[in-house]
């Protein structure tokens, strides 16, 4: 399975966010690439599980949603807020 990390996810975050510093490019065009591009990693995720995924994938991939989700809340508070709500449901 290619679970796309943590590490991997808020590198690639802080990537955008620096190449938006440095270009100085308007932020919220930055913030809709940042929050797609979370978004794409999220849902590479949940397709990766399948039938033969354990107990242990679904929580790894559920966590690091999670950690997604609060990455988003902190670049727009109400998409990210909505988000945590919704994954408990």
């Amino acid at each position: 399975m290619n679970i796309i990390s943590l590490q991997e996810v808020v590198s690639t975050d802080e990537q955008l966010g620096n190449a938006a510093k440095i270009y100085n490019v308007d932020n919220s065009i930055v913030s809709k690439k940042r929050i797609d591009a979370l978004l794409k990693a999220d849902c590479s995720n949940y397709t990766c599980l399948g039938i033969d995924s354990t107990e242990e994938d679904r929580a790894e991939v559920k966590s690091i949603s999670r950690h997604i989700y609060q990455i988003i809340q902190s670049i727009d508070s109400e998409s990210g807020k909505l988000l945590l709500e919704t994954l408990d449901i």
